[in-house]
């Protein structure tokens, strides 16, 4: 079955729960199946998303929530996901 295709909103919200280490297995691999679709340069969505991302958290939220250990281990494997 192909995942769905998600609109950017879609991915910024899963980009928040990444942030945030609340995201399903299921979710991670939608966003990654997504971010193989949308863009060949991941590093320019992940610019993308952090940007709409401190749009809708604010600045001082979202820099609680950002490590940029995110990229890396988005490209290196799968997250941790809370129980």
């Amino acid at each position: 079955m192909i995942p769905k295709i998600l609109n950017f909103e879609e991915m910024v919200s899963l980009y928040i729960k990444i942030l945030k280490k609340t995201i399903t297995d299921t979710e991670l691999e939608l966003f990654k199946y997504n971010l193989e679709i949308f863009c060949c340069v991941p590093n320019a969505i992940f610019f993308n998303l952090n940007s709409e991302a401190k749009k809708i958290l604010g600045k001082k939220e979202w820099s609680k929530l950002y490590s940029p250990d995110i990229e890396r281990e988005f490209h290196s494997g799968p997250i941790e996901t809370k129980s």
